[in-house]
């Protein structure tokens, strides 16, 4: 399974604009030599980093580029995460477009379940394009359905005869929630934090956070299944600091996710996310403990003891969600060759 770069780049819908249409004429040069190829991603990762603008475009032929030099585990981290910007843009073709390319590289290196995942939502935003749109496929349209259809076939069988070598880690992205960058800062208040979307029932065991792969562990005492109820709203906050290090039934630790559902309340002895005023009236965090339902304070949880005094639930704390899972970064996950 393969994609010719120039076909990829040609079958992508490009917005009328002077300035996307530059970013696509480098693109088509620099693909015709590996220095230009390489000279064309340093360019295009650094002003991805500093404008907003034509971001998932520029992410997208960060992607296309590193396909050309080789690097598909750098191609595949790319393109992932362009089709993640597309879709927030609801660019739903060209979100379709990146992911069947993302499919074609999962394929090929025989990690078929993400491959048949990422073609499967190839062939779902098609649709959702077309449902938009209110008419028929158009006939390169349903090439494009049509050639997706034919993978999906490939893999499936593929599958059947292959044992897949990421079949015990099952793998989702969790696109459309929120990330909040830390503990540190946040609304003291409702998080406006979408409603989870409705997914089919699978067996989520590594997520994808900022473009890195985590582990997810479940903090029900005895389940380790993570169950996301639809009528919730779920966000992730990245910990900083210690103070979590010894809860059970999983540690909190430095630079770890937690997956919360927004909850003014909480059962005695659960894990929440709150914000608090600090000492000094001005300053706003975030803070992740567990919770006291009887004396209502907020407690830490590390090892060795340390003197963190509890925090009392009052005018200037207030409970924002309860965690239900911990993501730790997935640093064995390199010796598979997925992530750098």
């Amino acid at each position: 399974m393969k994609f010719h770069t120039t076909d990829l780049l040609d079958r992508m819908k490009y917005p009328n604009d002077p300035n996307l249409e530059s970013l696509r004429r480098r693109i088509y040069n620099a693909l015709n030599s590996d220095q230009g190829t390489i000279n064309v991603v340093d360019e295009f990762t650094k002003e991805y980093q500093s404008t907003a603008e034509w971001q998932p475009f520029r992410c997208a032929f960060i992607g296309i580029a590193y396909y050309k030099l080789g690097d598909f585990k750098r191609a595949g981290q790319r393109l992932e995460l362009a089709a993640r910007l597309f879709r927030r843009e609801c660019d739903n073709y060209n979100e379709a477009i990146i992911l069947m390319a993302d499919g074609i590289i999962h394929g090929s290196n025989e990690e078929y379940i993400r491959s048949r995942k990422a073609l499967k939502d190839a062939k779902k935003a098609m649709d959702i394009y077309i449902s938009s749109r209110r008419c028929e496929y158009l006939d390169d349209e349903k090439k494009i359905v049509g050639h997706i259809e034919k993978l999906l076939s490939e893999v499936s069988g593929s599958y059947t005869k292959t044992q897949d070598k990421f079949e015990q880690e099952a793998y989702i992205a969790f696109l459309g929630l929120p990330i909040y960058p830390g503990v540190q800062a946040g609304p003291n208040g409702p998080m406006l934090i979408p409603p989870v979307q409705k997914w089919d029932r699978t067996d989520i065991r590594i997520v994808d956070l900022n473009d890195k792969p985590y582990k997810l562990f479940s903090l029900a005492p005895g389940n380790q299944q993570i169950t996301l109820n639809t009528q919730y709203k779920y966000g992730w906050a990245k910990v900083t600091g210690d103070s979590m290090n010894n809860s059970s039934p999983s540690s909190i630790m430095d630079e770890d996710y937690v997956l919360f559902y927004e909850s003014p309340t909480a059962e005695n002895n659960a894990i929440v996310v709150a914000s608090w005023l600090d000492d000094n009236g001005i300053d706003l965090k975030l803070i992740v403990k567990r919770y006291g339902k009887n004396d209502r304070c907020l407690y830490s949880d590390t090892c060795p003891p340390k003197s963190y005094k509890p925090i009392s639930i009052k005018d200037d704390v207030k409970i924002l969600g309860v965690v239900v899972a911990v993501a730790k970064p997935a640093t064995y996950y390199d010796s598979f060759g997925r992530h750098g």
